[in-house]
């Protein structure tokens, strides 16, 4: 008999997660199988972060593959992904990796320039009515709530500080216009009508407001 189980897969630096179901061959020691998932993103945060940072647990045992993707079909859906924010799967479950490898119809085949330019015309200028205003994941308040969460309290590396300098720079090098630029009485409103506090203490007041 051959069985198949779900597993878990948890990144133990910033929790994020995957799930996925594995089927074994017969005479596979399921609880020994070195399997790590076939997801993109878990697989690319693998190789980066290395194993040692992740955790794998069984969460069920299914009497064949078939079972098991039925479950995960019921587990792993487009709700599941919205709602969790940290998941790190990119495909709603049950269909064996979404299709993957040789089981994709288009598995060794390579689009023409023309297919490309067909591809993107068709999408071009059209809105997603499915993840626009109260559809888009991003805007729910659970979801803002788990993001906030995620990213309150970790200060910001001085590549990343860098990075949105530049970013910043160059949208007012193409037109932007700087909040502050030209409006007096700015010092006033945020440090109080006298402006008589120290610039040591001003300086600590900003890096708060920051």
């Amino acid at each position: 008999m051959r069985l198949a189980y779900s597993y878990k897969i948890t990144n133990n630096l910033n929790s994020r997660f995957y799930i996925g179901v594995r089927g074994c061959r017969k005479n596979t020691d399921i609880f020994g199988d070195d399997y790590w998932g076939s997801g993109k993103l878990i697989r690319r945060a693998i190789n980066k972060k290395g194993k040692e940072n992740f955790t794998k647990e069984m969460l069920f045992i299914f009497s064949s593959l078939e079972e098991a993707l039925l479950w995960e079909k019921d587990t792993v859906t487009e709700h599941f992904m919205n709602e969790n924010i940290l998941c790190y799967n990119l495909w709603p479950g049950g269909n064996g990796g979404s299709g993957s490898g040789k089981r994709n119809g288009r598995y060794g085949k390579h689009a023409s320039v023309e297919e490309k330019r067909k591809a993107r015309a068709a999408k071009l200028g059209k809105l997603r009515p499915d993840i626009r205003d109260d559809n888009n994941p991003a805007k729910r308040p659970a979801v803002r709530a788990k993001i906030s969460s995620f990213h309150k309290g970790k200060p910001k590396s001085e590549e990343v500080k860098g990075r949105i300098s530049i970013s910043q720079k160059k949208r007012y090098e193409n037109g932007a216009i700087v909040w502050n630029k030209g409006k007096k009485g700015v010092q006033k409103r945020l440090f109080g009508q006298n402006n008589s506090m120290s610039r040591t203490n001003r300086a600590r007041r900003a890096k708060a407001v920051l």
